[in-house]
């Protein structure tokens, strides 16, 4: 607590869904049945560019650094 105090950090909650609706949400996660939508893979290489993409937001999923040797 002193560190959200002195920090003037603000704790918000969000209260959407009920609980048996989280249940099943993380159940779902825990099986692994929910799809991963992967937007771009980027050689590690181009890691600036993967990060600059990310900061404005023009991803739409997951952006994947891909260290592969070939």
């Amino acid at each position: 607590l002193p560190r959200l105090f002195f920090k003037h950090l603000e704790v918000i909650g969000v209260t959407t869904g009920s609980h048996q609706e989280f249940v099943e949400v993380t159940q779902v996660l825990g099986r692994g049945d929910a799809p991963v939508v992967v937007d771009e893979v980027f050689p590690v290489s181009a890691y600036p560019e993967a990060l600059a993409k990310l900061t404005k937001g023009d991803q739409m999923g997951k952006l994947v650094l891909d260290r592969t040797i070939s």
